[in-house]
């Protein structure tokens, strides 16, 4: 029979670090979604006694509580969706027990009287208790639905993102691609002069660059395209970076906005970090403060 039974659906928030600093911005550490958060505050029934003591080190106790901290700080998240097998909690536990066995060893050499071991203990300490209020208070003010399809109306205002289908010829030299527009001009196909002629990866597949949005491109290529009107093409070189490129825009069309489902979970995160942002602010504010030194 197994010392420890671990629900692997359950996730303990306590493993993210928070930054706090003398700066006036605060910087929060990213939590998970608010129900998991929720779930982590709701022990199962199974787990009601999670502080009795199952084996000792050094007269150490170690209950399940602390395994089931050890097991959601060491295993990565997405293993722990997985059921826990019985070979591989009993190799937690040999680890578990072998950090205690460590732990007390150096409490044996004096090493925790140091000022600046007492230093990190006292912010692992801050860290740990800092994460538990952040989640309590993310559970205490849970993001409603309505909340975030208004988050989301307001992301999804304004006019669409503009897109733009293009080719484009690729050349070494200004004249070259001057030439290439003097042939384009008295009728030369695009795409086969691509072809024959493009010193970019495009050439082959006739210059063709897809569908692309703002910001896609270096600067000097997207505002040329943006000036075009669909089935021209530049009347001037283009020089980038990567040489002089004749271009030729085939089509424009409107990005289709992101539904709210695909944006959900974002806006979640986005709204909670706010939050709690926002929550710290205000504990800064009352805080005593004090630079001691320089």
């Amino acid at each position: 029979m197994a010392l420890f039974h671990l629900r692997p659906s359950r996730k303990l928030l306590l493993t993210a670090a928070i930054g706090l600093t003398l700066s006036a911005t605060p910087l929060v550490a990213p939590l998970a979604s608010q129900e998991a958060t929720a779930e982590a505050q709701q022990p199962a029934a199974e787990e009601m006694d999670g502080n009795t003591a199952v084996i000792s080190v050094n007269g150490t106790p170690v209950t399940r509580n602390m395994f089931t901290i050890f097991y959601q700080r060491t295993v990565p998240q997405q293993a722990q969706k997985e059921e826990l097998s019985d070979q591989m909690r009993t190799a937690l536990l040999d680890q578990l027990v072998n950090y205690l066995i460590l732990a007390d060893e150096a409490e044996k050499l004096g090493l925790d009287k140091q000022p600046e071991v007492q230093a990190g203990l006292e912010l692992v300490r801050a860290e740990y208790l800092a994460n538990l209020v952040l989640n309590r208070e993310s559970v205490a003010n849970p993001i409603t639905e309505e909340e975030l399809k208004a988050l989301y109306d307001e992301a999804s205002a304004g006019p669409a993102e503009k897109e733009y289908k293009a080719r484009h010829i690729l050349l070494k030299e200004e004249q070259e691609a001057r030439d290439v527009i003097t042939s384009l001009d008295e009728g030369g196909d695009f795409q086969e002069l691509a072809k024959e002629l493009s010193t970019g990866p495009s050439g082959p597949s006739g210059g063709d660059l897809g569908w692309f949005g703002a910001g896609r491109m270096v600067p000097e290529f997207e505002q040329a395209v943006m000036a075009l009107e669909p089935g021209s093409h530049t009347a001037e070189p283009v020089k980038t970076q990567f040489g002089w490129h004749v271009v030729l825009l085939e089509e424009t069309r409107e990005k289709a906005k992101p539904t709210f489902d695909k944006m959900k979970g974002k806006l979640l995160q986005q709204e909670q970090r706010k939050r709690l942002s926002d929550y710290l602010k205000k504990l800064r504010a009352d805080a005593d403060v004090q630079v001691l030194a320089e």
